[in-house]
């Protein structure tokens, strides 16, 4: 594909519809009210201290989202398809009852989904029509795949010292913990479409960011390499397990 004809298909298909908007918004302000719950004190309500949170939240959730579904769409023009954006209600609910219950402690953040459209007139070669759960299951990917670059790149911006460790953590285990969860095989989740297209390569991608995610909370060790190989020995165990 030439760079004109992919240009051509961003300035078309990239940004969001009326609806999408719509859903990016609800999104956003539910998940920056999740995500900021324990800002807003604990014996004694600081409604000042709360708002300000919430402002910085939706700042910071409004990137993580973006990024999450703009990687998608980039990605799936390529091939000849366009990503949805739309919003798991379900997921948001569970996450704000979470946060009310737990008093903050408690984060899910896991409330939105893409749908991937066929473009035909936009496809190149041969293309066997009907469902097609490895190339859905690359498109989706890149959602979580993207959440978990734009954490190991807030790690690198905190070793340069360019951002602070405490904001630049908070914004890391955002990001990680978002790809994580969409990550988990519920549908409609990205982790939905990667378990359905292949059970091995699932694992191996699900425990590889889960370690990514538990290493840099726990550890503050901000390491893609450890949670490779994480993700490599997990899955070699479970293999194993299952052969035996």
């Amino acid at each position: 594909m030439s760079w004109a004809n992919y240009k051509d298909k961003l300035d078309k298909y990239f940004w969001f519809s009326k609806e999408e908007w719509k859903a990016f918004v609800i999104t956003v302000l539910i998940g920056a009210l999740i995500y900021s719950w324990n800002s807003w004190g604990d014996v004694r309500f600081d409604a000042a201290q709360g708002a300000k949170s919430l402002i910085i939240a939706i700042i910071l959730v409004g990137v993580a989202v973006f990024v999450h579904h703009a990687v998608q769409r980039m990605f799936a023009l390529t091939l000849g398809f366009r990503a949805e954006h739309r919003l798991w209600w379900y997921g948001l609910v569970i996450g704000l009852m979470l946060a009310m219950l737990s008093r903050g402690s408690i984060v899910f953040f896991a409330a939105s989904s893409t749908l991937i459209h066929l473009m035909p007139i936009h496809r190149l070669g041969a293309f066997r029509y009907g469902p097609n759960l490895a190339t859905f299951s690359k498109i989706s990917f890149m959602g979580p795949f993207a959440s978990a670059t734009l954490a190991w790149i807030t790690s690198l911006f905190m070793a340069w010292e360019i951002v602070g460790q405490v904001a630049g953590h908070r914004f890391f285990m955002l990001n990680a913990m978002f790809a994580v969860m969409n990550l988990l095989p519920i549908p409609p989740l990205d982790g939905s479409r990667i378990f359905y297209s292949s059970r091995p390569e699932y694992i191996f991608i699900f425990l590889s960011f889960l370690a990514f995610a538990v290493i840099g909370y726990t550890f503050q060790v901000y390491s893609a390499t450890a949670a490779f190989l994480v993700g490599v020995g997990g899955s070699l165990l479970i293999t194993l397990l299952r052969k035996g």
